[in-house]
C-alpha cells in the first residue's frame, strides 16, 4: 500500500537534489503523459517497444552519427580499480528495481550519482553491480512473488525450470558474454560506423512496424521527439523515466479510472 508514496518520494528527492529545472520537469511530465496514453488506451499491441525505443534508443543512436571513433589507449597501470563499497551499494540498489515499479537501473544509477563523486571507475563499479543485482532479483521475484519484472524473468516464470538451473544458466551466460566482449569488443568498436548505425535504426523502425503497424510508428515518432529534448538542451535523460513512473503513480494511487472517464 505504500509503493506509490515511496515512488513519489524518490522522484521528489531526485528533482530536489539534482537541482529543479523547468525543462527537465516539463520533459518528465511530457514523457509521463505519453506513457499514460499508450498504457491506458490499447492503441498498440506492445507499447514498451516503440515507447522506450523512441525515448532512449533512437535519440542516442542519432546523436552518435558522425561521432569521433574512440582513441585506443593501453593503460599502463593494468586493470581499473574496483570500489567494492560501490559494488555493495549497487547490489542493494538493484533490489529496489524489483520492489518499486519503474525504477530502471539507469534511473537508479543517475539517482545514486547525485550523492556520489562521478568517475569512470565509479560508474563501471556501480552500474555493473546494479545490473547484475537487478537480474538476480528479477529471477528471485519471479519464483518467490510470481511477478516478472523483465522478459528474462518472465520466460523462466512460464517454464518448468528450477531456480538453481536458472541462476546457473545466468552465471554461465554472463561469464561467456564477458569473455566475448574482452575478445571481440575492442575489434568491433571500430566497425560501428554510420552505415551500421543506420542499419540498426532501420531494423528498429521495421520491427516496430511489424509488431504494431502505423500506430506503433506514430508512437515511436512522438517518443523520439520527446527523447531528443534532453540531448538537445543538455540535461539528464533520467527525466524520461517519467514515461514509466507517472503511469505507475497513477496506478498505485488508483487514479487510472479518472483518466478513462
Amino acid at each position: 500500500p505504500f509503493v506509490g508514496v515511496l515512488l513519489l518520494l524518490v522522484v521528489c528527492v531526485f528533482f530536489f537534489v539534482s537541482g529543479f529545472s523547468r525543462m527537465s520537469f516539463f520533459v518528465f511530465i511530457l514523457s509521463g503523459v505519453l506513457g499514460l496514453g499508450v498504457f491506458l488506451f490499447p492503441v498498440v499491441r506492445d507499447p514498451l517497444f516503440p515507447l522506450l525505443s523512441g525515448l532512449f534508443g533512437l535519440p542516442a543512436l542519432i546523436f552518435s552519427f558522425n561521432a569521433k571513433k574512440p582513441v585506443l589507449v593501453v593503460a599502463s597501470r593494468g586493470f581499473a580499480a574496483i570500489d567494492f563499497r560501490l559494488v555493495i551499494f549497487g547490489t542493494v540498489l538493484g533490489c529496489f528495481s524489483v520492489l518499486l515499479p519503474a525504477l530502471s537501473p539507469a534511473f537508479l544509477a543517475a539517482f545514486a550519482f547525485l550523492f556520489l563523486e562521478n568517475s569512470s571507475e565509479a560508474f563501471l563499479s556501480l552500474t555493473g553491480a546494479i545490473l547484475a543485482s537487478k537480474t538476480f532479483y528479477d529471477v528471485v521475484s519471479a519464483f518467490v512473488l510470481h511477478k516478472a519484472r523483465s522478459g528474462f524473468a518472465g520466460f523462466f516464470l512460464e517454464s518448468s525450470v528450477g531456480l538453481g538451473a536458472v541462476l546457473a544458466a545466468g552465471i554461465f551466460a554472463s561469464c561467456l558474454a564477458v569473455l566475448l566482449v574482452l575478445f571481440f569488443g575492442r575489434r568491433l568498436s571500430f566497425f560501428l560506423d554510420n552505415k551500421i548505425k543506420l542499419l540498426i535504426l532501420c531494423l528498429v523502425v521495421a520491427g516496430v512496424f511489424a509488431v504494431n503497424g502505423f500506430v506503433g510508428l506514430f508512437v515511436l515518432s512522438v517518443a523520439l521527439l520527446v527523447g531528443l529534448l534532453p540531448l538537445i538542451y543538455g540535461f539528464s535523460r533520467g527525466s524520461l523515466v517519467g514515461s514509466l513512473i507517472i503511469p505507475s503513480l497513477v496506478y498505485s494511487f488508483g487514479l487510472a479510472g479518472v483518466f478513462l472517464i
